[in-house]
């Protein structure tokens, strides 16, 4: 079945324009490499993480599907767009979420591990109660305007 992507909808941007945006970036074999297909449910995926943060304000439209635009209640008008880092930062979830299968750690994490050794390298999960947003650290810094000062959340 094919994956459709609609903006606004169940993605912030679409994939051609994720594909400009990668033309500009180093290292996005990952996204080069995938089907159409698993390029939609990358951008799908990421825009529902971004949607899962802590976010200052409240959506510009009540009705819109997603949480941007918003009304950053900051005195400044609501956006009537969605920002350009947040656009970029649903790119970059996504080309981290086809880098990494995330769904290892996640299970671990329910099973309550904190640690995994091998040999000389060891991997630390997070402490209980935190909880798993964004693969992606340049999304997440992308994101921090965004953000609620008194929100709780963790990046990997």
């Amino acid at each position: 079945m094919a994956v459709t992507v609609t903006v606004g909808t169940n993605s912030y941007i679409a994939v051609a324009d994720a594909d400009t945006y990668f033309g500009d970036r180093l290292y996005t074999t990952d996204w080069d490499d995938a089907t159409p297909d698993q390029q939609g449910q990358a951008l799908i995926m990421a825009s529902k993480a971004i949607d899962r943060l802590q976010l200052a304000g409240i959506k510009t439209d009540s009705s819109q599907d997603l949480q941007f635009p918003r009304d950053l209640q900051d005195g400044n008008d609501a956006q009537t767009a969605v920002p350009q880092p947040v656009l970029d930062a649903c790119c970059e979830e996504a080309l981290a979420l086809l880098q990494f299968d995330p769904s290892d750690r996640q299970e671990r994490l329910r099973q309550g591990l904190k640690s995994v050794s091998a040999g000389d390298v060891t991997e630390a999960y997070w402490a209980a109660g935190a909880r798993q947003v964004m693969l992606s650290a340049e999304a997440y810094e992308l994101l921090q305007a965004y953000l609620d000062p008194l929100g709780s959340v963790t990046r990997v």
